[in-house]
């Protein structure tokens, strides 16, 4: 018999949870109000199924009044395949400042919006709550362009054929 080897890898899951891009590549600390977000957590030991997605709920809340909109939102995320370890969701939100119970987190500029992994799903009924903290932070800005275009003429009224000159002024009120 001539010599046999063998080639086994472990890739370690870190607990967390964070915001991140939409394409989940990259953590984010900034959201720009209005605009959907996206979060991934990292959580092995809600990996109970060797042959299918697990599940996780984890919950993102508002800052309180006056600061932001004091709206809370649970849901769960999908672990990204079969024993990854990897969970992840994406979530609705909306620029308004009252906290309504319609599965869209309201958000305000300013808003600081705190997400935090809760709860293991086990066999789709029965949850493990998840007694560490893992929570991550996302600050809420507005940097949509906020454009204002005024329009002065010298005159009044004109006729056809009359010389009309106009001042047109563009303002951006943004960022």
């Amino acid at each position: 018999v001539s010599a046999v080897t063998a080639t086994d890898g472990l890739i370690i899951v870190e607990p967390s949870i964070n915001f991140t891009t939409f394409k989940f590549d990259g953590s984010k600390s900034t959201s720009q109000v209005g605009a959907d977000i996206y979060v991934q957590a990292n959580y092995a030991q809600c990996n109970f199924s060797a042959d299918k997605a697990d599940e996780v709920w984890i919950t993102i809340k508002s800052s309180e009044p006056s600061i932001g909109t004091g709206d809370t939102y649970s849901l769960k995320a999908v672990e990204t395949g079969n024993n990854t370890g990897k969970y992840q969701v994406k979530a609705l939100t909306e620029n308004n400042a009252n906290a309504i119970n319609d599965k869209i987190i309201q958000t305000l500029e300013g808003d600081n919006l705190t997400v935090s992994l809760d709860a293991c799903i086990k066999d789709d009924v029965k949850q493990d709550d998840i007694t560490d903290n893992i929570s991550s932070n996302s600050n809420i800005i507005n940097e949509a362009p906020s454009l204002l275009v005024t329009k002065e003429s010298e005159v009044k009224t004109a006729e056809l054929g009359d010389y009309v000159s106009y001042s047109i002024n563009i303002t951006n009120n943004g960022q």
